[in-house]
């Protein structure tokens, strides 16, 4: 029987965790990754006969599991308009481990 009374929710969610998280990061290599890509942090230049792209802000930056810049990307993305196409393209697509990721955000940021 399911119990529907009171639940600590934090447990739960932690315990979860706990079952789930260890083998999901345990799976994937370490890649340096930026990890804030927001547009903000995307800077375009065109010239005449060339097109410049500049990363900037890389305080976060560090050796992270392989998915983690589509992954975290993934928490922030716009979807009004072709952006996140172009972030899958550079990112690549990982939509188990940012589904993930997305739940772990939100529980602990929103």
């Amino acid at each position: 029987m399911i119990n529907t009374g009171n639940v600590d929710h934090i447990s739960a969610q932690a315990k979860f965790y706990e079952r789930h998280l260890d083998t999901m990061l345990s799976v994937h290599p370490p890649v340096l990754s930026h990890s804030d890509l927001p547009r903000k942090n995307i800077l375009f230049k065109k010239a005449v006969d060339s097109e410049e792209v500049t990363i900037i802000n890389w305080e976060v930056a560090g050796w992270y599991t392989s998915y983690q810049e589509y992954a975290i990307g993934f928490c922030t993305l716009e979807w009004n308009d072709d952006g996140p196409q172009y972030f899958e393209e550079f990112a690549g697509p990982w939509p188990k481990e940012a589904s993930a990721m997305r739940m772990l955000y939100q529980n602990l940021w929103l």
